[in-house]
């Protein structure tokens, strides 16, 4: 008997994703859902699901067999979403990019940031993002004469396979497309724009930042922060990341404990050095754990202590879990603040009668994260170990 294509896929049953979870565990199994919030994943007749602030990537269990067409274009949008794609047309200001295998998305050329169209060897990709990187009043087409290459200012109009409409000095001029090196878009203003959660790879080389993904008859949904989207065969999918950045792994700025009574000078150290903060472990031997789960990567503070952090680069969303660790609880009961600069950004008590909670704070244009772990409503310190897991940055 000869069994089609089709007929092996549909025997084969959904692809198996190898999951990577902060905790350093492992998981296999089918993607059932995807979202800014969380994942579904089938383990034999497990489903299983799992916060994305938990998880630190996917990707494919087996290397699939279906073809994919070659790239001959590059196209980067605003949001740094990368599209490696066999065909780019504009009609009336929105763009078509075609990946092939009848895959194709449309947006708008406000979304896009530059197109190219040939491999470039090192020396012309230097000069490249050198164009790039300027601040140009208007669209730029570039040109390649020989070993360098050179633009003009000007406006684009529609794009086809074989012509770029270019307008310079009042006139509109089709450009022939294999003169062309790429289009680089003028945009009056960045946009403030939705964080991605995750970023997707595929298997010709695009990466999406995603701000929305959503999985439909099989194939995941993808769309970027710019209000471009894509659906791709899960078969076509080469990776699925989750980029951030552990506050457990940068260095405090300041660290500052004050202890409930006034001590003398050399059991006041003592104090301090017992109740310091502790990093990607819990202030009692072990791992941070909370809600019942044990977290690999986090900060235990006791009450009453302030960590400063000055933080290495820009970000716009910070998140983590909180809550008294489970060695304690019931007992215990903080206040705890999170201020960006001098702006409090949360203020909550937590008692070890309490679920954790779970944070999610808007950073932008945030310099200093200072997070206070202060003695509760009870005003004592008995039991105030607090657990910040999986405390993570975004860009």
């Amino acid at each position: 008997m000869i069994w089609s294509a089709v007929t092996l896929a549909l025997l084969a049953g959904p692809p198996q994703f190898d999951v990577a979870l902060a905790d350093g565990t492992r998981v296999r199994g089918a993607l059932e859902s995807l979202s800014a919030e969380s994942a579904a994943v089938l383990v034999g007749s497990d489903r299983r699901l799992l916060a994305t602030a938990q998880l630190v990537g996917m990707t494919p269990a087996h290397a699939s067999e279906s073809f994919v067409e070659t790239a001959v274009l590059w196209v980067e949008l605003i949001d740094g979403t990368k599209l490696s794609a066999v065909q780019y047309t504009v009609a009336a200001g929105r763009a078509t990019i075609d990946f092939g295998s009848g895959i194709t998305t449309s947006v708008p050329t406000a979304a896009i940031r530059s197109v190219r169209f040939k491999e470039q060897p090192e020396g012309i990709a230097k000069q490249w993002q050198t164009i790039l990187q300027q601040t140009p009043k208007a669209d730029l087409i570039v040109i390649r004469e020989d070993t360098a290459i050179d633009y003009l200012e000007g406006l684009f109009g529609d794009v086809t396979p074989e012509t770029v409409t270019f307008e310079l000095d009042g006139d509109k001029v089709p450009v022939k497309r294999p003169k062309i090196e790429g289009l680089i878009y003028y945009h009056a203003k960045n946009e403030s724009l939705e964080p991605a959660f995750c970023v997707v790879t595929d298997r010709a080389g695009s990466v999406l930042q995603a701000a929305a993904t959503s999985l439909v008859d099989g194939k995941l949904r993808v769309t970027t922060p710019a209000g471009c989207e894509l659906t791709l065969p899960l078969e076509r999918v080469n990776a699925v990341d989750f980029p951030a950045h552990y506050l457990s792994d940068i260095k405090p700025e300041q660290v500052v404990f004050t202890p409930l009574v006034r001590e003398p000078a050399v059991v006041a150290t003592r104090v301090a050095e017992r109740y310091r903060p502790r990093f990607d472990r819990a202030l009692e031997p072990g791992l941070l754990r909370v809600g019942g789960r044990d977290y690999h990567k986090g900060i235990a503070l006791h009450s009453k202590t302030e960590v400063t952090y000055l933080l290495p680069e820009p970000f716009v969303k910070f998140t983590a879990t909180a809550g008294i660790d489970d060695r304690i609880r019931p007992h215990g009961g903080v206040t705890l603040t999170v201020r960006g600069d001098d702006r409090v950004l949360l203020e909550k008590n937590l008692t070890g009668e309490d679920a954790p909670l779970l944070i999610s704070l808007d950073v932008s244009g945030v310099t200093r994260l200072k997070i206070t772990v202060d003695f509760g409503v009870d005003g004592i310190d008995a039991g105030d170990y607090l657990d910040l897991c999986d405390p993570r940055l975004y860009k």
